[in-house]
């Protein structure tokens, strides 16, 4: 009888040894799986931040085209009917300049994020959080 107490002693250790070790191990891979969600979340945030940085700096180029594009109508409307002139011809060619400054800029900042875009986490995230996966350049704009 007293063997019988003894092994159900023993039973009941290494019983309860189990338990621990399996609390133990679920401890760990719940510490895992919460580190793993926030280096994952982390990335997500990071992602989002550097897109839509990249695209408010996209949309502020796109308004100074829009804005040049406006100037350089104004400056047409108001040399037409003039006289051709070194000065007036200066004008209008500074205006078509600026212009195109404006657009080569543009297209480089939409190039940028179209590049920072492409890859295939921040291709998810931007369609998770609505921001488009590419930009137009200048050239693919019907009008300004």
């Amino acid at each position: 009888m007293r063997r019988a107490v003894e092994e159900l002693a023993a039973r009941r250790q290494r019983e309860a040894a189990r338990r621990i070790a399996a609390r133990r191990r679920l401890r760990w891979a719940g510490a895992a799986v919460s580190a793993i969600a926030l280096l994952l979340g982390g990335m997500i945030l990071s992602a989002r931040a550097s897109l839509e940085q990249a695209r408010a700096e996209v949309e502020r180029r796109r308004a100074q085209v829009e804005n040049v594009v406006e100037r350089r109508e104004l400056t047409r409307a108001r040399h037409e009917g003039a006289a051709p002139s070194p000065e007036r011809d200066a004008e209008l060619a500074g205006a078509d300049n600026r212009v195109s400054i404006e657009r080569r800029r543009y297209d480089q900042d939409a190039s940028a994020y179209n590049a920072l875009a492409s890859g295939l986490s921040e291709q998810l995230v931007a369609r998770l959080f609505g921001l488009p996966t590419r930009v137009p350049l200048s050239n693919e704009i019907d009008a300004w």
